[in-house]
């Protein structure tokens, strides 16, 4: 399973040249890592600059290529939080994964629905999309908030019953499905 999470709290994440880099240290093993690989990859991030998105790509593709494993997630989370250009670097980028007909790798991505995820894969009917919506999860959320809730803030205001179940009850209104 490889996972990438981008998020505006940590900018750096938002960065294609990050979404790679994060992919490559995934997918390779230390059995992997030959004498020239690791100096391609030194030399790759050597410089001041970034490396090239299609020199970092290039790479994972033929280490991808000598992966054994029989099947392969590739999770991107939160496309949401990217802004528009990056998105379709990332698209791109998932596409390219995506027609490289790797049969042992199949891509999950999420994000909120103003995002169209289906655009980079447009006209292929291997493709699904499941559309989440908010209110689809309450049902799970409230069981997480009246779990973790109440041993939290039961521990801090134990004085207050009321206000307990307050704090839980807006939360569930308010959390809109996050």
């Amino acid at each position: 399973m490889i996972y990438y999470f981008f998020t505006s709290l940590r900018p750096d994440s938002l960065s294609p040249i990050n979404f790679l880099r994060s992919i490559l240290h995934q997918i390779l093993s230390p059995e992997m890592l030959s004498p020239s690989l690791q100096l391609e990859i030194e030399g790759l991030f050597a410089s001041l600059f970034s490396p090239e998105i299609d020199k970092l790509e290039s790479l994972i593709f033929r280490q991808w290529g000598t992966n054994t494993q029989k099947q392969t997630f590739l999770i991107v989370d939160g496309l949401d939080e990217v802004d528009a250009d990056i998105q379709k670097v990332i698209f791109r980028i998932l596409r390219d994964i995506y027609q490289r007909d790797l049969q042992s790798l199949k891509i999950l991505t999420s994000a909120q629905p103003e995002v169209d995820l289906g655009s980079p894969f447009r006209n292929d009917s291997t493709i699904a999309t499941l559309y989440i919506q908010g209110h689809d999860m309450q049902a799970d959320i409230d069981i997480y908030l009246q779990t973790k809730g109440d041993s939290c803030l039961t521990d801090k205001l134990q004085h207050c019953p009321e206000l307990v179940s307050e704090v839980k009850s807006v939360l569930s209104r308010r959390c809109e499905g996050m």
